[in-house]
């Protein structure tokens, strides 16, 4: 029985040294940043947060290696401070608010890397302008899209969070397009939010213009959150 337990205390102490040889890897010291830019005016492309576009990484030096993902935030930008340094490869961008990349990318990360993405996007929002008067919520726009299918609708989108739009709302205000459209037209949305109960006076609001391009996989194109107070009326 003594033989036994010193067998079992030697087999334990084997498999804990060999799990620390295992586990003694360099902690992630890395990080990879930057944004999904348009390639025509420089500025960040608006995004969703939830079921948006992401960043999809296979670092090199493994057999079988696993997809790493990078939400991109709903300003366009990405960042994560957690990456191992190395050689990675970039899988073409796809699914978003832009037309898809064709090439992949390979990316040396080390250190604070900066790394951003030139893209074409569908639709650009021109001219975005939010106001509130009383309940009610006035957005006008122009829309310029950048290729030939059709703008499917556009919409005027409340939440309390700036991350607002087509997957987080309280309120929605939309309008099916379904054709090409005049870069010089104005459009206007207006939500009234006055019988709302998901929205309560007095208190700060995030609203967003989205138009979404006839493209299978599309997401909506943005402009900039607006914050705005509905007005207690109450009173």
């Amino acid at each position: 029985m003594k033989n036994i337990q010193i067998l079992i205390f030697l087999l334990c102490g084997a498999f804990a040294f060999n799990s620390c040889e295992l586990d003694n890897y360099e902690a992630p010291g890395a990080s990879l940043s930057g944004a999904i830019i348009d390639n025509q005016t420089g500025e960040s492309v608006q995004s969703d947060i939830i079921s948006g576009t992401k960043i999809e990484l296979i670092e090199h030096g493994y057999e079988n290696p696993s997809i790493q993902q990078i939400v991109v935030k709903v300003d366009g930008t990405y960042r994560d401070d957690m990456m191992f340094a190395g050689e990675y490869s970039i899988i073409p961008l796809r699914r978003g608010n832009f037309v898809p990349m064709t090439d992949t990318m390979i990316v040396n990360i080390e250190g604070e890397t900066v790394k951003n993405f030139e893209v074409q996007p569908y639709i650009r929002i021109l001219d975005p302008n939010i106001t509130i008067d009383g309940t009610k919520i006035t957005a006008t726009f122009r829309l310029e899209q950048t290729v030939e299918n059709e703008v499917d609708q556009i919409g005027l989108f409340g939440h309390r969070s700036p991350a607002v739009g087509e997957p987080l709302q309280l309120g929605k205000k939309s309008k099916n397009i379904r054709d090409v459209v005049d870069p010089t037209e104005v459009f206007e949305l207006v939500m009234d939010v006055r019988t709302d109960r998901d929205f309560v006076r007095g208190e700060a609001y995030h609203f967003r213009i989205g138009a979404i391009i006839d493209v299978e996989e599309a997401e909506y194109n943005y402009a900039p959150a607006v914050r705005l107070t509905i007005p207690d009326t109450e009173e």
